[in-house]
């Protein structure tokens, strides 16, 4: 890498601007300073990593208004850089570029060039610009390019000095904010060096027009889903999106709609919302994912409305695989410190050949509270099934959380299973009821559940109830208080009469100050 301060000598930025051609409507317009851009936002390199950190082909980052940023390169090994003074400690020093700035440079040391870069929003917007500067010396002409999903809408060039100190490129669409994604490139560079690579520079912070210049009238909350990976055929869990009116007037809503590559295998589930959204208020837009192909899929939810940058945009992205998990999720509950809950996941090989399963592990924040067992081995035949045993250990208080990771040969390997418990210090055992089949009206003999609590402090009671479909099937006394002294336990007595034929459920619920409150034990039978 070059440290341009000991070969290009400071000096004005003499600016050639090339205009686009008059293909290119009048809206389109380009700008050569941060200035005459006006912005009223901006997306800052800081959050990819410190300096020199070595970025993948994409990368995901958000401006300072909230706005969602997809960052893609035409290759890995890109690399967020610290720009510094004379005789630098850190990566690259870029005459034009503030001291301490950073950047992003499209290639590291052991790399040739990896641009362009690409940026696409979350929410559109109507300008984009940012400095820009080859990584070798001599003049060089950088480009912009503005796009509305796939159509171009215009582009912009800027010519540096002939020493090649950075300049500014930037393109605004006078018509509002129809610009989804912008492409910074190079399209000549080095005439001082005979191997100048276009694919090798460095953008600056890249700054962007929100709305008319008063940031947008809407809020999305997340700015993305990602469902990870999913079998082919089966349909993944529901997820949503917020919005939200952050404006001062109604929200008038056009249409509400999934566009893009795969927008057939995202489904539209439900809205909250109609035709019009009062100030301040939220509605919710539910989504699931059924992939019919393997490998990554992706689509849009598309909002349409009267608020500034509409459409506003949601991306939506998954993994088509071939491994089944069920279920694909675990969720333990309550369980008392130091206590084993154990429960199964069946993977299910849906694919027409083998698959090969290369390393099993617990994985993420509180690993330590997940064990497991399998019967899976290095391969698995087409069609067949095996399981693994989790176990739930609680060894803190509160929610605990981390995944079964699966290395295979299917796509979107390493499959992640999440896994989620809460440790508490109140303890019910046991942790279910049965009373078999009994004859509709007839009231059972009486089974206990016991609380303990196993913290050092006094438990506080708020309720016990009885909850569920069938709760008036089931009645319960208990010996409780309002308060558990620290290693104490009290009983609860319950009786099942149906009322009816068929299997009947509930829970039992206690209320207390015990993390995961309330804490329930299911409760069936069976009328006859």
């Amino acid at each position: 890498m070059l440290d341009r301060t000991q070969l290009i000598r400071l000096c004005g930025l003499v600016v050639l601007l090339s205009l686009a051609t008059t293909a290119w409507s009048d809206t389109m317009t380009g700008v050569s300073s941060k200035a005459s851009q006006g912005s009223n936002d901006s997306v800052l390199w800081s959050q990819l990593g410190a300096d020199a950190t070595v970025l993948a082909a994409s990368a995901k980052a958000t401006s300072g208004a909230g706005v969602a940023v997809n960052v893609a390169f035409a290759g890995a090994n890109s690399l967020a850089s610290a720009v510094c003074a004379a005789a630098p400690t850190c990566s690259w020093s870029g005459t034009g570029f503030a001291s301490g700035d950073r950047i992003i440079w499209t290639a590291d040391a052991a790399a040739s060039g990896n641009g362009p870069v690409s940026l696409s929003f979350g929410t559109s917007v109507s300008g984009a610009g940012a400095l820009i500067q080859a990584d070798e010396p001599g003049q060089f002409t950088a480009l912009i390019q503005a796009f509305n999903g796939s159509t171009l809408l215009g582009s912009f060039s800027v010519t540096s000095n002939a020493t090649g100190d950075a300049v500014y490129v930037g393109i605004l669409d006078q018509t509002g904010a129809n610009i989804t994604s912008v492409t910074f490139s190079l399209t000549a560079c080095g005439t001082a060096d005979a191997s100048c690579v276009r694919s090798d520079f460095g953008l600056d912070t890249v700054f962007l027009n929100v709305g008319s210049g008063s940031g947008t009238t809407v809020s999305l909350t997340p700015t993305s889903l990602n469902f990870g990976a999913v079998a082919v055929g089966v349909t993944s869990a529901v997820q949503r999106v917020t919005l939200k009116n952050t404006g001062t007037a109604a929200l008038a809503i056009s249409s509400i709609a999934i566009t893009g590559t795969n927008s057939t295998e995202f489904i539209k589930t439900a809205t909250t919302c109609g035709a019009s959204l009062a100030v301040k208020a939220a509605c919710t837009i539910s989504v699931d994912f059924k992939p019919a192909a393997t490998g990554a899929r992706a689509a849009v939810i598309s909002i349409i409305d009267n608020g500034s940058g509409s459409p506003q945009q949601v991306p939506l992205s998954g993994t088509g695989t071939t491994v089944k998990f069920a279920p694909a999720s675990l969720s333990f509950g309550d369980v008392a410190l130091g206590v084993s809950s154990v429960k199964t996941i069946t993977l299910t090989n849906i694919a027409t050949t083998a698959l090969s399963i290369t390393a099993i592990a617990i994985t993420g924040t509180n690993a330590a509270d997940f064990t497991q067992t399998h019967t899976c081995g290095a391969s698995l035949a087409a069609g067949a099934k095996c399981t693994f045993s989790i176990t739930f250990t609680p060894l803190v208080i509160g929610t605990r959380s981390a995944s079964l990771s699966v290395a295979d040969s299917a796509a979107g390997s390493p499959q992640l299973i999440p896994l989620k418990g809460v440790g508490t210090t109140a303890k019910l055992a046991p942790t279910s009821l049965n009373f078999g089949s009994v004859t509709v009206g007839t009231t059972t003999a009486a089974k206990l559940i016991t609380l303990t609590n196993i913290g050092t402090t006094a438990l506080t009671i708020t309720s016990i109830t009885i909850t569920g479909a069938a709760a008036g099937d089931f009645s319960q006394t208990h010996t409780c208080g309002a308060s558990l002294a620290a290693g104490a336990n009290c009983t609860i007595s319950v009786q099942f009469k149906p009322t009816v034929a068929g299997n009947r459920g509930a829970a039992i619920r206690v209320t207390d100050n015990a993390a995961g409150s309330p804490q329930q034990v299911p409760v069936s039978g069976k009328g006859i």
